[in-house]
C-alpha cells in the first residue's frame, strides 16, 4: 500500500516542470536509499540482539541441565552391601539434549516466534511492555521450549523391608514426585505420610551434600499427624540415620508412645508465667524411655560401620 506522502510528490512531480520534476525523482531516490539502508541497519541490529539473547539462553540452559544432572547423582547413598541406592532419579530412557546448536536453533526459531507474535498482537514495538516480555523469555519458558517437558522426577519411598540397607533397590518402590506431592490420574488424593517422608528424605540428603560425611540437624514441628504408620515411621529412621541426621521434632505432650519411644530422648517443655511474663522450661522426661525401641535395622547398621572403621 503506497503511503500518503509519496503519492503527494508523485502527484507533484507529474504537475511540475521538467527540471523541478527531476530533482523531485532525485530526492526521492535519496530517499528511498536511505530508508532501505535504516532498515539494513534495524535488521542488522535485531538479529545481533537475538543472536546475543540467543547465545546466553543456549548457555543457561546448558547451566541448568549440568546443574540438575549434578543434583539427581548426588542424591544416592551406600548401603552396607556397598551398593548404591538412588534416592532420587530421573525417568528411565530420558536424554537431555547435548548439541550446542541443536539447542541455539530452538531458542532462535522461538525468539523469531515470539517476536512476531507480540508485534502482530500490539502492531508496533513502541506499545509492547516488559510485564509483556518477561512470561515469555524466562529460563522456565526457555528451559521448556528446549525440553518439550520436564523429566519425570523419581524419588525412593522405602518400606520395612531393610530395603535401604541391603540388596539392591526395588522398582516399585520409586514414587513419582509430582504424584507423591499432588496424587495421580489412579489416585484422586495424595498420601500424606508418603509426602511428608519424601520431603523428610529429599531434605536430608540436601543437607548431606552440604556437610559431607558430618552429621547434621533438622528440626520440624509436628509431623506425625500424617505419618505415624509404623510402615513409615521406621524406614525413615533408618534413612535418617544412614544419612547421618540429628532430627528434632517439637509434638504435643500427649503424643503416643508408638511415636516417642523412637526418639532416644523426650524433653518435657513447658511455659511458666511469672508477673505476665512466659518463660520456657523443659526437662527429661526420663519415665519414657523404658519404652525406648531399639530398631534392629539400625543396630545392625552401626555394628556395620564400627567394623569397617575398624578394618
Amino acid at each position: 500500500m503506497v503511503k500518503e506522502p509519496f503519492k503527494n510528490i508523485v502527484f507533484e512531480i507529474k504537475n511540475s516542470q521538467f527540471k523541478n520534476a527531476i530533482l523531485n525523482i532525485e530526492s526521492i531516490v535519496f530517499w528511498a536509499e536511505k530508508e532501505v539502508e535504516k532498515r539494513a541497519e534495524s535488521k542488522r541490529q535485531a538479529d545481533e540482539a537475538i543472536r546475543f539473547f540467543t547465545e546466553r539462553c543456549t548457555k543457561r540452559v546448558q547451566d541448568v541441565i549440568t546443574s540438575l544432572k549434578v543434583f539427581v547423582n548426588r542424591m544416592r547413598v551406600r548401603n552396607s552391601e556397598d551398593d548404591f541406592l538412588d534416592l532420587v532419579r530421573f525417568e528411565k530412557n530420558y536424554k537431555f539434549p547435548r548439541d550446542k546448536e541443536q539447542i541455539q536453533s530452538q531458542i532462535k526459531e522461538y525468539c523469531e516466534m515470539t517476536i512476531t507474535a507480540l508485534i502482530r498482537k500490539y502492531q508496533d514495538a513502541e506499545n509492547i511492555k516488559e510485564r509483556d516480555v518477561e512470561p515469555l523469555i524466562n529460563i522456565s519458558q526457555i528451559m521448556k521450549v528446549v525440553l518439550g517437558r520436564f523429566p519425570k522426577l523419581y524419588i525412593y519411598i522405602p518400606d520395612g523391608s531393610r530395603s535401604l540397607l541391603s540388596g539392591k533397590p526395588k522398582e516399585h518402590l520409586y514414587k513419582e514426585w509430582e504424584v507423591v506431592n499432588n496424587g495421580g490420574l489412579r489416585s484422586s488424593s495424595k498420601s500424606g505420610g508418603q509426602t511428608i517422608m519424601a520431603h523428610m528424605i529429599l531434605i536430608s540428603m540436601l543437607q548431606k551434600n552440604s556437610n559431607d560425611d558430618d552429621w547434621t540437624l533438622i528440626v520440624t514441628d509436628h509431623l506425625f499427624g500424617a505419618m505415624s504408620a509404623k510402615k513409615l515411621v521406621q524406614p525413615l529412621f533408618v534413612a535418617l540415620e544412614m544419612l547421618k541426621v540429628q532430627w528434632i521434632t517439637v509434638m504435643p505432650a500427649n503424643a503416643p508412645v508408638e511415636i516417642t519411644s523412637n526418639f532416644n530422648t523426650v524433653y518435657l517443655m513447658k511455659v511458666d508465667y511469672q508477673k505476665g511474663k512466659g518463660n520456657l522450661t523443659f526437662e527429661v522426661e526420663r519415665n519414657e524411655r523404658r519404652f525406648l525401641k531399639k530398631l534392629p535395622v539400625i543396630d545392625d547398621m552401626r555394628t556395620h560401620n564400627e567394623k569397617k572403621e575398624l578394618m
